[in-house]
């Protein structure tokens, strides 16, 4: 659960409802690899402002494509990401609007995002690199807001400092932050870092 706000102003879009899709699977990490995840992410209860008074998100509700979701560090190599990227093509998700729209009937949200990982424990923490990733029934996602950045990534078992594919949405850039709660149907145990 948690709350995350698309922006690419003047238009917005703000769901108090956020959540990992039934069907999102853990796929874990494989040698020298980054733990991976195959997701998708359900938005509810949202709403619009900038596409006219009257216009309204279909069923107030929408989701992602089939996400894949890898382990990062940010730039500074210092703390632990997520990168969510569409597996494949370059949608994240379409949304629909209802009413009277003046700016479009839909729009298709594009790019990567990157959320830094953190403790479910109050106050949360953010995983850094270097230290013994905790394991427990819950993690926070909180999506930093930028339209795009620089992470960490390795692959091969060779680190490189990459740049995220640009956030847009209603035809220009944007951004999308909040904070999301992120369990395992089971209850069970785990690690953001797998």
């Amino acid at each position: 659960m948690g709350a995350q706000t698309l922006s690419a102003k003047p238009e917005a879009v703000a769901c108090s409802s956020v959540s990992w899709g039934h069907g999102s699977v853990l796929l874990g990490s494989s040698g020298s690899e980054p733990g991976k995840a195959d997701v998708t992410i359900v938005y509810k209860d949202c709403d619009v402002t900038g596409n006219g008074e009257e216009c309204e998100i279909e069923n107030g509700e929408f989701k992602t494509v089939p996400l894949s979701a890898e382990s990062a560090y940010s730039s500074n190599k210092k703390s632990v990401v997520l990168l969510l990227k569409p597996g494949t093509g370059k949608a994240l998700a379409t949304i629909k609007f209802t009413g009277t729209c003046t700016i479009s009937p839909s729009t298709t949200v594009t790019g990567e995002l990157v959320a830094g990982a953190l403790t479910d424990a109050e106050p949360p923490v953010l995983l850094e690199l270097g230290t013994t990733p905790p394991q427990g029934p819950s993690f926070l996602l909180k999506l930093t807001n930028k339209s795009k950045e620089k992470i960490f990534l390795v692959k091969g078992g060779a680190g490189s400092e990459v740049e995220t594919e640009e956030i847009a949405a209603f035809g220009h850039s944007g951004s999308l932050g909040g904070i999301s709660l992120v369990s395992l149907a089971s209850g069970k145990s785990w690690s953001v870092v797998y």
